[in-house]
């Protein structure tokens, strides 16, 4: 993530709203359209609603965010659509043919936009340093999973089924086997109520 923030910095200097995006998106772990489709006045004092008509879960979600995510967000936030300032921003700093007579916002075609900025950050990069936006959904998953020390909370927490947070899930970042099994135990040995054992 460090790296592509440094690499997004560099391609284009001065423009933070597809910044503020990925960190907006990293906080809530949803999907990009999801997250294109929000309305500024689904931005409350501290969270983002992801409406039910946003969600292709049809079900609404709020998002807890920090301060300063909120003061920027709002700063930089449309009249209507939270990301609509990304039709005159992306002409200026992505101009192209096919969307410079566009004249009004389409979340389809912010999704491309940062979808396209991550494919362009990857050309060139190792399969294993590679990053897609449904990587910071696992990453999400995986960090809210070490939280809870729960699938089903994860779940309940993300707005998402158990099998989807199984999905995506990296259990093996998530769960520590050994300090589990270390926790278990006393129950995995039951109490015989006699003598130890002679040591060895």
């Amino acid at each position: 993530m460090a790296e592509f923030f440094v690499w997004l910095s560099k391609k284009h200097p001065g423009w933070d709203l597809p910044r503020l995006f990925v960190q907006v998106k990293m906080l809530a772990g949803c999907r990009t359209l999801d997250l294109c489709k929000v309305k500024t006045a689904d931005l409350g004092r501290e969270s983002l609603t992801l409406t039910a008509e946003a969600a292709k879960t049809r079900e609404a979600r709020t998002v807890p965010l920090p301060a300063d995510v909120v003061s920027t967000v709002r700063r930089l936030a449309g009249p209507v659509w939270l990301w609509e300032r990304s039709l005159e921003e992306s002409k200026q700093y992505r101009p192209c043919p096919r969307t410079h007579a566009m004249t009004g916002f389409s979340p389809s075609t912010w999704r491309w936009t940062i979808q396209n900025l991550f494919r362009e950050f990857n050309e060139g990069r190792p399969d294993k340093s590679r990053l897609r936006p449904h990587d910071l959904r696992a990453r999400a998953i995986t960090v809210v999973a070490t939280a809870t020390q729960s699938v089903d909370a994860t779940a309940q927490a993300m707005g998402i089924d158990p099998q989807t947070a199984r999905h995506y899930l990296d259990a093996g970042k998530a769960f520590d086997r050994s300090a589990i099994l270390r926790r278990a135990s006393s129950l995995l040995l039951p109490q015989t109520g006699g003598p130890n054992p002679p040591q060895e």
